[in-house]
């Protein structure tokens, strides 16, 4: 990888994502998957919380980071119950769970990401 220094610190260029013109004009709509390209394994060990949502088609997307953009009080106590806060669309789930075995997230040139109404983020599993 090409890195580069952004304010003195060395930077690797991880992904990239595909805006279409219109997209960029009107925003991207939440809960819509947008392809990145990238080749990353997020790795969520046993034990570990993981928060999920689920489409009305079955895909399940993972929470990677959650925002304070929306809601500026927002902390990680707040996940497990951060259904209470989302306006789903119609058929989508969201549930915290424990993991009872390690989790990859591997994208191996396209990840599927969405956004939530308060701008967290997942991945599709």
């Amino acid at each position: 990888m090409n890195s580069r220094p952004f304010g003195g610190i060395e930077m690797n260029l991880r992904a990239t994502i595909q805006l279409g013109l219109l997209k960029q004009f009107m925003g991207s709509k939440q809960y819509t998957p947008n392809e990145i390209t990238r080749t990353t394994n997020f790795i969520y060990r046993v034990g570990s919380a993981v928060y999920e949502l689920t489409s009305p088609g079955g895909d399940v997307y993972v929470m990677q980071s959650y925002s304070q953009i929306v809601n500026p009080a927002l902390s990680m106590k707040d996940l497990p119950v951060l259904g209470e806060q989302l306006k789903l669309p119609a058929g989508w789930t969201y549930r915290s769970r424990v993991l009872d075995q390690d989790l990859s997230l591997v994208a191996n040139g396209i990840a599927y990401v969405l956004q939530d109404n308060l701008s967290n983020s997942y991945q599709r599993r």
